[in-house]
């Protein structure tokens, strides 16, 4: 029935954490969906893997689809957003990275800013964080700690001092691959980011998802304050 061929790919998932959904949801073993995105060039994915191109969204396939064709499918969706959004042939991989960066980093109103902060610390000859993107997501993905915070069983000064290729703490550019599945806005805002000076930006309120961008360390620094001050009054909100 259409409940059983039915599956969701998460807003912001990885390839890893979206096989055995859609295996769930469509009854096709995850062995065969783990053999299906091996090879990107089967889809005509000039990339190192998949990540990122299984597109976000709720599937319905025929009882006879194979994994090959389900897998087809979500890359096909994504090809359709990073046309839509006016994605240059070629250009893909990059806007797929930066996108998905967007998606774990941004609330979906500030996309847009969050896509100026990437192209602004990418710019040549930034003397404000000099080509590091130092973003916390990137650094998790590479550590294996995709969707969480520090917590005790690892301390966040192994995770930004891992050398990796995803860690943008320690390597200057973006990660090797994108970290995530990410939606239409998100390849929109990466194809067309605001008009701002922004390099940092630090939510300050996870009730409200408030996010305050600055253009300077000096503005950044108070407005982790604010967000620290925030914290200590809502200490049961998810801070860390």
């Amino acid at each position: 029935n259409k409940a059983e061929n039915t599956a969701n790919v998460p807003e912001g998932g990885t390839v890893a954490a979206s096989l055995p959904l859609i295996a769930e949801g469509v009854g096709v073993p995850l062995e065969e969906l783990q053999a299906a995105v091996a090879d990107p060039s089967v889809y005509g994915v000039d990339a190192e893997s998949l990540e990122g191109w299984l597109f976000p969204a709720v599937y319905t396939f025929d009882p006879d689809a194979t994994a090959t064709q389900i897998i087809q499918r979500m890359v096909d969706r994504t090809r359709e957003s990073l046309q839509a959004a006016g994605v240059a042939a070629g250009d893909e991989e990059r806007i797929l990275t930066i996108a998905s960066i967007i998606q774990r980093e941004g609330h979906t109103a500030d996309f847009d800013k969050v896509s100026r902060v990437i192209e602004n610390r990418l710019a040549p000859g930034n003397s404000e964080t000099h080509g590091l993107l130092q973003m916390d997501s990137t650094a998790q993905y590479g550590y294996g700690r995709d969707h969480e915070g520090p917590v005790s069983s690892w301390t966040w000064s192994d995770v930004v001092g891992a050398d990796n290729a995803w860690n943008t703490y320690v390597h200057q550019g973006l990660p090797a691959t994108p970290i995530s599945s990410p939606t239409d806005a998100a390849i929109k805002a990466a194809q067309h980011p605001a008009d701002g000076p922004w390099f940092y930006f630090v939510t300050v309120n996870l009730d409200t998802g408030e996010t305050v961008f600055s253009a300077t360390y000096e503005e950044q620094q108070a407005a982790e304050a604010e967000y620290r001050q925030w914290c200590e009054d809502n200490p049961d909100r998810g801070c860390y």
